[in-house]
Protein backbone atom coordinates (compact mmCIF):
# COMPACT_ATOMS: atom_id res chain seq x y z
CA UNK A 1 0.00 0.00 0.00
CA UNK A 2 1.47 3.34 -1.04
CA UNK A 3 -0.04 6.69 0.06
CA UNK A 4 -3.24 4.90 1.10
CA UNK A 5 -3.79 3.54 -2.47
CA UNK A 6 -3.98 -0.19 -2.99
CA UNK A 7 -1.45 -1.26 -5.63
CA UNK A 8 -1.88 -4.41 -7.71
CA UNK A 9 0.81 -5.95 -9.87
CA UNK A 10 0.07 -7.54 -13.21
CA UNK A 11 3.11 -8.98 -14.95
CA UNK A 12 5.81 -6.33 -14.83
CA UNK A 13 3.36 -3.41 -14.66
CA UNK A 14 1.84 -1.85 -11.56
CA UNK A 15 -1.47 -0.01 -11.61
CA UNK A 16 -3.01 2.27 -8.99
CA UNK A 17 -6.74 1.60 -8.97
CA UNK A 18 -6.91 1.12 -12.77
CA UNK A 19 -6.66 -2.65 -12.81
CA UNK A 20 -10.35 -3.33 -12.26
CA UNK A 21 -11.42 -1.02 -15.10
CA UNK A 22 -8.84 -2.59 -17.42
CA UNK A 23 -10.11 -6.09 -16.66
CA UNK A 24 -13.74 -5.05 -17.17
CA UNK A 25 -12.84 -3.54 -20.54
CA UNK A 26 -11.22 -6.80 -21.60
CA UNK A 27 -14.34 -8.77 -20.65
CA UNK A 28 -16.52 -6.44 -22.72
CA UNK A 29 -14.11 -6.63 -25.65
CA UNK A 30 -14.18 -10.43 -25.58
CA UNK A 31 -17.98 -10.43 -25.78
CA UNK A 32 -17.91 -8.05 -28.74
CA UNK A 33 -15.24 -10.10 -30.52
CA UNK A 34 -17.50 -13.16 -30.22
CA UNK A 35 -20.22 -11.17 -32.02
CA UNK A 36 -17.71 -10.18 -34.71
CA UNK A 37 -16.72 -13.81 -35.22
CA UNK A 38 -20.36 -14.85 -35.56
CA UNK A 39 -20.24 -17.02 -32.41
CA UNK A 40 -23.24 -15.34 -30.79
CA UNK A 41 -26.57 -16.41 -32.22
CA UNK A 42 -29.08 -14.02 -33.72
CA UNK A 43 -31.26 -14.28 -30.59
CA UNK A 44 -28.51 -12.67 -28.51
CA UNK A 45 -27.58 -9.94 -31.00
CA UNK A 46 -29.72 -6.96 -29.99
CA UNK A 47 -28.89 -3.82 -31.95
CA UNK A 48 -29.50 -3.52 -35.69
CA UNK A 49 -25.75 -3.33 -36.41
CA UNK A 50 -25.10 -6.45 -34.34
CA UNK A 51 -27.91 -8.34 -36.11
CA UNK A 52 -26.56 -7.37 -39.52
CA UNK A 53 -22.95 -8.22 -38.58
CA UNK A 54 -24.09 -11.65 -37.37
CA UNK A 55 -25.89 -12.26 -40.67
CA UNK A 56 -22.84 -11.29 -42.73
CA UNK A 57 -20.52 -13.34 -40.44
CA UNK A 58 -17.58 -11.05 -41.27
CA UNK A 59 -15.05 -9.28 -39.10
CA UNK A 60 -15.62 -5.54 -38.68
CA UNK A 61 -12.67 -4.88 -41.00
CA UNK A 62 -14.02 -7.18 -43.70
CA UNK A 63 -17.51 -5.71 -43.35
CA UNK A 64 -16.07 -2.20 -43.61
CA UNK A 65 -14.16 -3.16 -46.75
CA UNK A 66 -17.32 -4.67 -48.23
CA UNK A 67 -19.24 -1.45 -47.53
CA UNK A 68 -16.30 0.82 -48.48
CA UNK A 69 -16.51 2.50 -45.06
CA UNK A 70 -13.79 3.05 -42.47
CA UNK A 71 -13.37 0.12 -40.08
CA UNK A 72 -13.50 2.35 -37.00
CA UNK A 73 -17.01 3.44 -38.00
CA UNK A 74 -18.16 -0.19 -38.07
CA UNK A 75 -16.43 -1.01 -34.77
CA UNK A 76 -18.04 1.99 -33.06
CA UNK A 77 -21.44 1.06 -34.47
CA UNK A 78 -21.13 -2.51 -33.15
CA UNK A 79 -20.26 -1.22 -29.66
CA UNK A 80 -22.99 1.43 -29.58
CA UNK A 81 -25.83 0.65 -27.18
CA UNK A 82 -28.51 1.62 -29.73
CA UNK A 83 -26.63 0.60 -32.87
CA UNK A 84 -28.97 2.39 -35.28
CA UNK A 85 -28.08 2.18 -38.99
CA UNK A 86 -28.32 5.40 -41.00
CA UNK A 87 -29.94 5.54 -44.44
CA UNK A 88 -26.72 5.55 -46.46
CA UNK A 89 -25.39 2.52 -44.61
CA UNK A 90 -28.73 0.71 -45.01
CA UNK A 91 -28.49 1.11 -48.76
CA UNK A 92 -24.85 -0.06 -48.78
CA UNK A 93 -25.75 -3.06 -46.60
CA UNK A 94 -28.60 -4.10 -48.90
CA UNK A 95 -26.31 -3.86 -51.95
CA UNK A 96 -23.55 -5.84 -50.20
CA UNK A 97 -26.06 -8.49 -49.11
CA UNK A 98 -27.23 -8.87 -52.69
CA UNK A 99 -23.62 -9.22 -53.91
CA UNK A 100 -22.70 -11.79 -51.23
CA UNK A 101 -25.99 -13.71 -51.31
CA UNK A 102 -26.90 -12.87 -47.71
CA UNK A 103 -30.58 -12.89 -46.79
CA UNK A 104 -31.05 -9.34 -45.44
CA UNK A 105 -34.31 -7.45 -45.29
CA UNK A 106 -35.01 -3.84 -44.30
CA UNK A 107 -36.71 -5.10 -41.12
CA UNK A 108 -33.36 -6.64 -40.04
CA UNK A 109 -31.94 -3.11 -39.92
CA UNK A 110 -34.65 -1.74 -37.63
CA UNK A 111 -34.57 -1.88 -33.83
CA UNK A 112 -36.74 -4.37 -31.96
CA UNK A 113 -40.06 -3.09 -30.60
CA UNK A 114 -38.83 -2.97 -26.98
CA UNK A 115 -35.67 -1.07 -28.06
CA UNK A 116 -37.56 1.63 -29.96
Amino acid sequence: MLFGIKMQKIGIFSYFGLTLRFRQHNLNFNNKSRIRQGKISMAKAKTPWQKVAAKFALTPSALAAELKRHRSKICRALRDEHGLINGRDQLLLLQAARRRGVSLTPSDMMPEEEDA
